[in-house]
């Protein structure tokens, strides 16, 4: 048989109550009944220092944060007082054509309440890219909590597949779905795809 154990703290490596000592001894307890324990703990500073310079960390989780949305334009708004641009899309600017439509459609999508998002990496203009969902994006009409497969369905955003594929960051079920979602938008010829608008090439 094999436990995992996991716990917020473990002596010897992080001890802040009684919980340390018992996480700590378990392994050893159980491993005299031919039981093999796995101990699975945050990366604390304190703990990592400790660790052996060959360890490797199990999984890296990125950075999520959440909360009420501001909408800069339609592929940008400011999220727990963070930057963020919309991972792998490109919305137009809000002074070219369909930018203003652009901006109005994130505000619909996001006014039902918290955004949450999960940050990739920073832009060369310091923003934080992020995918993120919304609550009440399906009633929103977009039928997809992803904000940024949402706008492409709509037809108020293009997909910038020089970055959402081929990054080896990236899940590659996100490039697919980010591919039909900006081909229904375009075989239904809505928003930035209709006769009267031509979408832009290389966001900002």
């Amino acid at each position: 048989m094999n436990v995992l154990s996991v716990a917020s703290e473990v002596f010897p490596l992080v001890k802040t109550g009684g919980l340390a000592d018992v996480t700590g001894a378990l392994p050893v307890a159980l491993g005299r009944l031919g039981v093999g324990v796995r101990t699975m703990l945050p990366a604390y500073p304190a703990v990592k220092a400790r660790l052996p310079k060959k360890a490797k960390a199990a999984h890296e989780y990125r950075h999520f944060f959440g909360g009420h949305a501001r909408i800069v334009d339609g592929d940008s708004l400011v999220v727990a007082g963070v930057e963020i641009r919309l991972f792998g899309i490109d919305a137009p600017e809000l002074g070219a054509r369909g930018g203003r439509e652009a901006a109005e459609a994130l505000v619909q999508l996001v006014e039902e309440g918290m955004v949450r998002c999960a940050a990739l990496y920073r832009d060369r203009y310091a923003r934080t890219v992020a995918t993120c969902e919304a609550d009440g994006v399906e009633a929103g009409g977009a039928g997809v909590p992803d904000l940024g497969e949402a706008m492409l369905r709509l037809g108020r955003a293009t997909h910038w597949r020089r970055y959402t594929c081929g990054d080896a960051r990236i899940d590659p079920a996100v490039c697919a779905r980010y591919d039909d979602a900006e081909a229904a938008a375009r075989i239904s010829a809505m928003g930035v795809w209709a006769p009267h608008e031509a979408p832009e090439e290389g966001p900002e």
